[in-house]
């Protein structure tokens, strides 16, 4: 665990990393004890679960949606990252598996963080063997065998492919530019219907959360019984994450 490094963790150099037909209950153990299922019982998933069911989306009504994308505009461009490499979006579902594939697997950089049906820390790379691996907030790094965990995890990342090459530090501090940073263009799935977060804003008492229908374009505000949802700042944050798509 000394001998090599992803962004300064440690991990198994490329002689010993297991390959799929070496599958050590150890890295079994991890691969569980990351993944956000074990998470269910605790009670605070529970109650954001039963919040969420609750949350609607409200269009914003169309001369106060013109001002505020005239407003908004730079600021949610400035806020988001952009990755001015391949792109992706280009690609079939194929074509984006081979090239993220032969991509990161020659750098050993992540893919990215952050992904649905996992501990938001945990780190996806393409190891040595060109395998799906996992890098976990400790350390400790597992290679994926499971084919339903890597259909996931690929299909998550068709999903939200603006997440290549995005590793978000969840240690820093978060308010609301954060928020924007972390989560903006991200997609979300609401009430069978597909939006795409558009601005993260600050008011009085916390946090409110413009998104885009992917349908019309229209904005439209996470709402609970027909008024606009002000979210603490850590709050907004796991109610986005249960949104994702």
């Amino acid at each position: 665990w000394n001998n090599a490094y992803v962004r300064g963790i440690s991990i198994l150099p490329k002689g010993l990393e297991y390959n799929a037909t070496f599958y050590k209950p150890k890295e079994e153990k991890i691969i569980e004890n990351l993944k956000e299922h074990v998470l269910t019982r605790d009670r605070e998933i529970e109650e954001l679960r039963e919040q969420l069911k609750n949350i609607k989306a409200v269009e914003v009504p169309q001369n106060l949606k013109e001002t505020q994308e005239e407003k908004e505009a730079k600021i949610v461009e400035e806020a988001i990252e952009k990755d001015d490499g391949i792109n992706y979006d280009d690609l079939d579902f194929k074509e984006l598996i081979k090239t993220v594939t032969k991509e990161f697997g020659a750098t050993s950089e992540p893919i990215c963080n952050g992904v649905k049906g996992w501990q938001k820390e945990t780190e996806f790379y393409i190891n040595s063997y060109n395998k799906l691996t996992i890098l976990s907030p400790t350390g400790q790094v597992a290679q994926l065998k499971n084919p339903i965990e890597i259909g996931d995890f690929w299909k998550y990342l068709d999903k939200n492919r603006h997440q290549i090459g995005k590793v978000t530090d969840f240690t820093k501090k978060l308010d609301v530019d954060e928020l924007n940073k972390r989560y903006g263009e991200m997609d979300i799935i609401l009430n069978d219907t597909k939006f795409k977060i558009y601005k993260i804003k600050k008011v009085k008492d916390g946090v409110q959360v413009s998104m885009k229908s992917s349908d019309n374009g229209n904005i439209a505000m996470l709402s609970r019984d027909g008024e606009a949802i002000v979210f603490g700042i850590e709050e907004c944050e796991k109610v986005l994450l249960g949104l994702r798509g």
